[in-house]
């Protein structure tokens, strides 16, 4: 979470840089209230430097958290590239992943346990489900992040019988 400090750095720097845009004491609350229970310190100054370095006009709010974004998810693997990890793991017999990403995509597969059984052209079959899956749960972090939900568990659908 950043400090009043550290936002006003942040702004400060953007504030400078973007001389021709004015910013009125009313907008800078806005980011604030937008942006500080959300970002740590390190990740906001990043962003902001990326922006800086990316684009000529004055960020919108939307725009910082996508370069916070495009730096959290700068290592993270791919769904192909999940997916070979996953089976280089199973080859050498070790544990299961906990990221939920994978625990949720191996869903298409039966779980880590079924995962781990499966033939080889099986698991092809299986590959492009997994992708599909990988790649929205990888897209729904990225929402909850930037709609502040970050950490927030699933709500469970309840469901009525007849």
């Amino acid at each position: 979470m950043l400090t009043e400090k550290q936002f006003l750095k942040g702004m400060g720097i953007l504030m400078y840089h973007y001389k021709d845009y004015e910013c009125p004491p009313e907008t800078v609350d806005v980011y604030r209230e937008a942006l500080k229970k959300y970002l740590d310190p390190q990740e906001f100054e990043q962003a902001v430097w990326a922006h800086i370095k990316l684009h000529k006009w004055f960020p919108k709010v939307s725009e910082i958290m996508d370069q916070v974004l495009l730096l959290r998810n700068a290592g993270r693997p791919s769904a192909a590239e999940r997916w070979g990890q996953l089976i280089i793991a199973a080859e050498r017999g070790e544990g299961g992943p906990t990221d939920p990403a994978t625990v949720r995509a191996l869903q298409v597969c039966g779980g880590w346990d079924a995962f781990n059984r499966m033939e080889y052209k099986d698991l092809d079959f299986r590959r492009r489900d997994f992708e599909r899956v990988y790649t929205e749960a990888l897209e729904q972090e990225d929402r909850q992040t930037l709609l502040g939900l970050e950490g927030l568990q699933e709500q469970k659908q309840v469901t009525h019988e007849p």
